[in-house]
């Protein structure tokens, strides 16, 4: 019989016996630190952060709409209060009854201070009326200008912007007149006459006829078709230096009596 040596190696459980510590169970230990508690808490965390910016992108959309909805409203509210002056009185209503008679020299807005028409202008020293387009002052802006020495007319057109009325002393009377009314001239008769320089409408200030036009530095006379200033309105141009006669027709718009100084004498002949 053959003997062999057999060394008996100790258990844990003896080792730890031996030790006096309490006995624990090394495979409750390794499942206990298998459990991933940390994986499970954080997953919790990312949910509640999704339920947390979701809630988050809600109200903003909520507020973004509400306040666009609160913009529409005030525009709309807006809009109807604009609206109602303009439909009580418009410029031209006011202009009707403001402009019949202004005082210048001045700068008068077409839409605000007069209205399209035609204009009687009177003064003692008259000096140039511009129609204007705009009003920042360059010559572009000028339309027509009007030599109104003696007194005069100025039709102002639609589309205009303003009318400047010029003086080179005291004032100047913007009157607003119907050219179609009905009234009694100051000249009908032969032998009456009326003193220029100036410009005569026909059917209000002179009638159709043939008239004597006296003074001592007379210029033009113009047989005018209408009173916008414009070079269709010159119907003929007559040159009455030492004196002279010119005829009127029945079509005739106006008159205009020129002098280079002093006065003009203008009496019916025929």
């Amino acid at each position: 019989m053959q003997w062999r040596s057999l060394v008996l190696l100790p258990t844990v459980a003896s080792v730890v016996a031996a030790s006096g510590c309490a006995a624990a169970e090394p495979e409750a230990i390794e499942v206990t630190r298998q459990v991933e508690v940390p994986q499970t808490v954080e997953v919790t965390r990312v949910v509640e952060s999704v339920v947390e910016v979701t809630r988050e992108v809600e109200v903003i959309v909520e507020v973004e709409v509400t306040r666009e909805v609160e913009v529409t409203r005030e525009v709309e509210v807006t809009s109807e209060v604009v609206k109602e002056p303009e439909s009580e009185a418009t410029p031209d209503a006011v202009v009707q009854e403001s402009a019949e008679e202004l005082t210048g020299p001045g700068t008068f807005l077409v839409g605000v201070d007069i209205s399209p028409g035609t204009y009687r202008i009177e003064g003692d020293d008259l000096g140039y009326t511009r129609r204007l387009s705009c009003l920042d002052g360059t010559t572009e802006c000028v339309i027509e200008m009007i030599d109104v020495t003696g007194g005069g007319y100025v039709t102002v057109r639609e589309g205009d912007k303003a009318l400047k009325v010029g003086a080179y002393s005291g004032e100047a009377i913007v009157t607003r007149i119907d050219t179609e009314a009905e009234v009694e001239p100051e000249i009908d008769e032969v032998g009456e006459h009326l003193v220029g320089p100036g410009t005569f409408l026909i059917g209000r200030d002179i009638t159709a006829g043939t008239y004597q036009v006296e003074g001592e530095d007379l210029g033009y006379t113009r047989r005018l078709s209408c009173l916008d200033g414009s070079i269709d309105c010159v119907l003929a141009m007559i040159d009455m230096a030492g004196g002279g006669y010119v005829t009127v027709q029945e079509s005739d718009m106006a008159l205009k009596v020129g002098t280079y100084s002093g006065e003009a004498v203008v009496t019916k002949v025929e």
